[in-house]
């Protein structure tokens, strides 16, 4: 193995993290972030519902059985792939939820998967949304729910008097036999000389602000730790009650 930083360590100029409890009276979200300079950047923002019970396992397990899975010799999609299986395996059972969103940064590479409806934004000149939520407005998602017997109502699945937004999570027990699920979108992008920011964050921060209304703010910002200030402080002061955490992670142009 080389004792030589991985290019996409090397281009990264600054990352910030932002995680606010919001106007809600618990803070659900948890959030990883872990850099191994040889190997890659791996960076995970976990939505609890429910409690916190979910997030919290997902959030201890969900890198290192994704680093497991790729120090056997799987690829980054595969190794997500797997992680996300092997941890919903510790789920069984348990009523709270958490949707996840994930990214792995490695050479000129970016890898990403997830379940819910947190989001990926990648900003060049504009913006690049990398993800689409899963909710029952994606016609996919609308129909596979229908197929398995769930009803919708409004934006939520609905199983008795129950209902919830995110049509993929994990956890969740209560809404397997209505066709919620914690198998992954995943994705893979190179990424170019024009990339400036890459933004992971929970719905808290999509709800509130537009993909191009995001991307101005940081293309206008000093850097990554301003840019995450100035996001924050954009949803807060238009109302936004949900827990918010936000990952900014800023490119260097050479």
């Amino acid at each position: 193995m080389s004792d030589q930083p991985d290019p996409a360590i090397a281009r990264i100029r600054g990352i910030q993290q932002i995680s606010d409890i919001g106007f809600r009276r618990s803070m659900e979200d948890r959030h990883v972030l872990e850099v191994r300079p040889t190997l890659g950047l791996f960076g995970g923002i976990y939505d609890g519902h429910g409690g916190v019970e979910a997030a919290e396992i997902v959030a201890s397990s969900l890198h290192e059985a994704f680093f497991r899975a790729h120090d056997a010799g799987l690829s980054p999609s595969q190794a997500f792939r797997q992680a996300y299986h092997v941890v919903e395996q510790k789920l069984q059972g348990i009523d709270s939820g958490a949707t996840a969103v994930t990214i792995f940064l490695h050479s000129d590479e970016l890898t990403f998967a997830h379940v819910g409806d947190g989001g990926i934004l990648l900003v060049a000149g504009g913006p690049i949304r990398l993800t689409q939520p899963h909710r029952v407005e994606n016609p996919l998602e609308r129909s596979r729910i229908i197929g398995a017997g769930g009803d919708i109502e409004g934006g939520y699945v609905v199983r008795g008097h129950r209902g919830l937004m995110p049509t993929r999570s994990f956890g969740d027990a209560y809404f397997r036999p209505v066709g919620v699920m914690a198998e992954p979108t995943v994705g893979e992008r190179r990424l170019g000389a024009e990339d400036r920011y890459l933004v992971v964050a929970c719905d808290g921060l999509f709800d509130v602000l537009g993909a191009g209304e995001i991307a101005q703010t940081l293309v206008q910002s000093a850097g990554a730790r301003e840019g995450g200030e100035s996001l924050r402080d954009e949803v807060l002061g238009r109302g936004g009650t949900d827990n918010l955490t936000i990952l900014v992670v800023e490119f260097g142009t050479e």
